[in-house]
């Protein structure tokens, strides 16, 4: 087994999304936000129209899509995830939270996940922050 970690970064280098150690995957703080932008417009709701979209629908599927396009990168994907930490901030979301997971994972059989309430985040207007670890 090799001591080496390898990392996996955004597309402007400056976010980790993952770091593999050996045949585990950690990824960790994975919220709907691009560097120097914060959680992009077409992640909000249209001004004026409240009740067409989902906050978190929006959310999930931007870091789900961004993950499942990156994952490969170091051998894995998210087919591979073991356990989901998920750190909501509104209570109101995790019904649809947990529909959207259905899209990106076995309806029958999901990987294990905790649920937790934080009263913040780090990035402005996210929802969720997401940690995963994966094989």
């Amino acid at each position: 087994m090799s001591n080496e970690l390898i990392y996996l970064r955004d597309k402007d280098n400056t976010n980790t999304i993952a770091v593999k150690a050996g045949d585990l995957v950690f990824i960790s703080g994975q919220m709907a936000f691009e560097s120097g932008i914060g959680v992009p417009d077409n992640l909000k709701l249209h001004e004026g129209m409240p009740y067409h979209g989902s906050l978190i629908e929006k959310q999930l599927k931007f870091i789900y899509s961004k993950l499942e396009n990156n994952l490969n990168d170091v051998d894995t994907s998210l087919k591979h995830i073991l356990k989901i930490n998920s750190f909501h901030r509104y209570g109101e979301d995790v019904d649809m939270a947990l529909r959207e997971r259905r899209n990106w994972f076995s309806k029958d059989n999901p990987p294990p996940s905790t649920l937790v309430f934080t009263p913040e985040l780090p990035v402005r207007d996210a929802r969720v922050s997401l940690d995963m670890i994966n094989i």
